[in-house]
């Protein structure tokens, strides 16, 4: 055995610590809920030593790289849209937005393609994001049986309260029932874990299309109850896997899915921890089907009015009085806050890529579904501009250094 390590072990080492840092940075941003629950009083010295050392290998390369221009120009465009809407409107959030949205992710980026291979990234990222979800599974188990209980909380905004299970987080609101969780992993509600999961099963799906990997993206999230999760896994079954030869598979999924929503729908009980999965499952696709959800509901219906009243834009601060209860994650916010304009400018990166990849429709026919799939959570989480989600949509849309297996295949021809 040789005394020493080799390049390939050494470089192994030094991935895994900056990805450990690098992801200390992160909690410190929305939505990672790591640091509220664990470090909240030194959550920032924390991400200040984590950049620190970050810093110190990012300066250990003689040549430093920037990000994909057609991205740098994209983030130009936004940061110039929020700066403009400071000014004409007279408010502030649009420059907080800017200085801890915008800017930090630019940074991270920036950061990120410098001091670890993105496709090791997203490897390390993806087995974080499975290890989370297997700790989903093995602590509501063990709730079950009474192993596991809360071990402490922590008041976010309003009446939210983030849990503590160790094994995983749980956001209450109004929760019907003390003894059920709706697990939100190592994030600060379902749907941040679900859109999260998303996004790695998207990227799984062009760079690895590991089929282990995909089978534990889609499935293991159902136990956070996401109904942004069940919506985003069948659509994204309906695009790759709605084929002539899989027609026999659907057909079998859709009967058996129909009959135990059929079950289900007709099914009485006391049992308050049912009641509660069942009000945020089937019984949350029953509402949508009937118009009646109210998850967002403030949000759905005064946001037309919301948006035709301000179609040029206007203050958060303003919309706020005008419209007390109008929910924030609705697509109509961003609608009636930019403004028809405004809103082009805000979503640039994503205009940009559906225009690009409607050029070359042929051959970015996979992309193109990506691009939907975020765009239906765009419908009820509008806001993007946060680093972990901004690096994840970098790797997937304009990154161009990894290969996709799509592009491997065409190579093999």
């Amino acid at each position: 055995m040789s005394r020493y390590l080799s390049y390939s072990t050494l470089a192994t080492y030094k991935n895994v610590i900056v990805f450990f840092f690098i992801l200390l940075l992160l909690t410190r941003f929305y939505p990672l809920a790591l640091a509220t629950i664990f470090w909240e009083s030194k959550k920032n010295l924390v991400a200040i030593i984590s950049l620190f050392v970050l810093l110190i290998v990012f300066f250990s390369r003689k040549k430093i790289t920037l990000p994909n221009r057609n991205f740098n120009f994209s983030m130009l465009v936004v940061a110039s849209c929020l700066l403009l809407h400071s000014v004409i409107f007279s408010t502030s959030s649009s420059i907080t937005v800017l200085i801890w949205g915008l800017l930090p992710s630019w940074f991270i980026v920036t950061l990120l393609i410098n001091i670890i291979p993105l496709s090791t990234f997203l490897s390390y990222y993806i087995r974080f994001q499975l290890f989370s979800l297997v700790l989903i599974v093995i602590g509501l188990i063990l709730l079950s049986l009474n192993i596991l209980r809360m071990y402490s909380y922590v008041q976010l905004e309003g009446e939210t309260i983030l849990c503590n299970y160790l094994l995983f987080f749980s956001k209450k609101i109004d929760f019907i029932n003390e003894q059920f969780v709706r697990p939100t992993g190592f994030y600060d509600e379902p749907g941040s874990l679900a859109y999260i999961t998303m996004l790695l099963l998207l990227l799984n799906k062009k760079y690895f299309d590991n089929k282990k990997v995909e089978l534990a993206l889609l499935f293991l999230p159902i136990f956070s109850t996401s109904f942004a999760h069940i919506v985003t896994s069948v659509v994204y079954i309906l695009f790759f896997y709605l084929k002539i030869k899989n027609l026999k598979w659907l057909f079998a999924f859709l009967i058996f899915g129909g009959g135990v929503f059929a079950y289900f729908t007709s099914y009485e009980t006391d049992n308050a921890t049912w009641m509660a999965v069942d009000t945020y499952t089937i019984g949350r696709i029953e509402k949508v089907m009937e118009g009646k959800d109210t998850s967002r509901a403030g949000g759905f219906e005064q946001g037309p009015q919301a948006f035709s009243k301000h179609l040029l834009g206007t203050s958060p601060e303003n919309l706020e009085k005008e419209f007390p209860h109008m929910e924030v994650e609705v697509i109509w916010y961003p609608l009636a806050v930019y403004g028809i304009f405004g809103f082009i400018f805000y979503y640039f990166p994503f205009f940009f890529i559906a225009f690009r990849d409607m050029l070359h429709f042929r051959t970015n026919l996979v992309e193109l579904k990506f691009l939907i799939i975020l765009l239906l959570n765009f419908i009820q989480r509008p806001f993007y501009l946060t680093p972990i989600y901004i690096v994840l949509i970098y790797i997937l849309f304009y990154d161009k250094t990894l290969i996709s297996r799509n592009e491997m295949d065409l190579i093999r021809r």
